[in-house]
């Protein structure tokens, strides 16, 4: 268990160290993770953007940059 947890912490460090918006879906749809750069797009935390579709971000000048 700590060995997936210390992997799980790396990803995701190297995730946040990344200049470029991040994310990853689920088959219906809805975010399931983004790194930082994503969630400051979005105007929310990482946390915070799990569970969410596109038009839940309510930012409708992005919504095409995050479909794609």
């Amino acid at each position: 268990m700590a060995e997936s947890t210390q992997e799980a912490t790396r990803l995701r460090h190297i995730l946040d160290a990344l200049v470029h918006p991040v994310f990853w879906k689920g088959p219906d749809l809805r975010y399931r993770g983004c790194n930082q750069a994503f969630a400051r797009l979005a105007g929310l935390t990482p946390e915070a953007v799990v569970g969410l579709t596109d038009h839940d971000l309510d930012r409708k000048e992005h919504t095409s940059e995050l479909q794609s």
